[in-house]
């Protein structure tokens, strides 16, 4: 019974978790038409294109804001930094210029969580290994 409890009381926490992090999603926008990556390189396997102008959700960008972890609709993948913006102080500004002022963390990439739980149904999934390093 006790297993039970703290199984449920992990699931809760997950669950928590992972309503925080959409929760606390930054508002922005793609400012070209880019690929989604399934990793912070575009040696990883591309997930969606997407068009300019299209909201997105910013979860996070790796230091530097090169690359950052952003979802549009069903998707979750990376994209250059460079092709993100927010809306700060009235005007559209290009992500790298922003992200502290409006709240974006500074995140880490792992790829096999990350794949786990993002990409499991995808014909690359099975290839994983290639790029968990």
């Amino acid at each position: 019974m006790r297993w039970k409890l703290a199984l449920a009381a992990a699931a809760g926490l997950a669950m928590t978790a992972l309503t925080a992090t959409a929760a606390n999603a930054a508002p922005g926008y793609t400012t070209a038409s880019v690929r989604l990556r399934a990793g912070p390189s575009a040696d990883y396997p591309t997930v969606a294109r997407v068009r300019p102008g299209v909201p997105v959700q910013i979860f996070g960008c790796l230091g530097g804001w090169a690359w950052c972890d952003i979802g549009i609709g069903p998707d979750r993948g990376w994209a250059p930094g460079r092709f993100l913006a927010a809306d700060f102080e009235r005007r559209r500004r290009v992500i790298v210029d922003v992200a502290p002022r409006i709240g974006v963390p500074v995140i880490t990439f792992d790829a096999g969580p990350y794949w786990d739980n993002y990409y499991r149904g995808r014909p690359w999934y099975h290839d994983r290994g290639r790029w968990a390093h």
